[in-house]
C-alpha cells in the first residue's frame, strides 16, 4: 500500500499537531505544579521551623531526621533511609519558604537564635543575659591579637584596660 504525498503530508501535519500539543500538556502539567507548590507553603508552619533552625543553630533538620530514624523501627526504612529523607524534606520546605518569604525566613531565624538569650534573661532577672554578655565578651577580648599576645605583650586592648583600671 503506497501512500499519496497529499497522505504523508497530512500524516506529517497531524504528528506535528501531536507534538504541540503534549509540549503545551507538559508545560500546562509543569505551571499547576508550580501553584500548587506555591500554594503549600505554610506560612505559618514555615515560621515555625525557621524558629527551629535558628534555636538549634541551623540543626533541627538534622534532629528531625534522628527522630525519623529512631522512627524505623516501627517501619521497613532503615536508619539511614528515614533520616535521609526526613532531612531532604526539611531542607526542601525550608529552601522553599526563604524564597518565597525571605524576609520573615531571615527574620524568624533570628528571632530563634536569639530566644535563648531572652529566655535566660526573663528566667534569672537579667542576671542570665548578662553572663551571656560578660562570657562572649570575654571569648572576644582572649582573642590573641585582642589581647596583645601577638604583638607586644600588655599591648592589645586587655592590656591597656588593665593599665587604665591602675
Amino acid at each position: 500500500m503506497a501512500l499519496t504525498l497529499e497522505e504523508l503530508e497530512k500524516a506529517r501535519n497531524a504528528n506535528l499537531k501531536l507534538n504541540q500539543f503534549e509540549q503545551a500538556r507538559a508545560s500546562n502539567v509543569q505551571q499547576t505544579e508550580n501553584i500548587i507548590e506555591d500554594q503549600d507553603i505554610n506560612v505559618i508552619a514555615g515560621v515555625g521551623r525557621e524558629i527551629a533552625e535558628g534555636f538549634t543553630l541551623g540543626h533541627s533538620g538534622e534532629i528531625a531526621g534522628a527522630l525519623a530514624g529512631v522512627g524505623s523501627i516501627f517501619t521497613d526504612e532503615t536508619f539511614n533511609e528515614a533520616f535521609d529523607r526526613r532531612i531532604g524534606v526539611a531542607r526542601d520546605r525550608s529552601k522553599r519558604f526563604s524564597k518565597a518569604y525571605p524576609k520573615t525566613a531571615i527574620a524568624s531565624n533570628i528571632v530563634g537564635g536569639i530566644a535563648p538569650v531572652v529566655a535566660s534573661a526573663i528566667a534569672t532577672g537579667g542576671a542570665g543575659a548578662g553572663a551571656t554578655g560578660s562570657a562572649l565578651t570575654a571569648k572576644i577580648l582572649s582573642n590573641p591579637l585582642l589581647a596583645g599576645k601577638i604583638a607586644k605583650q600588655s599591648s592589645g586592648l586587655l592590656g591597656k584596660i588593665g593599665k587604665a583600671q591602675k
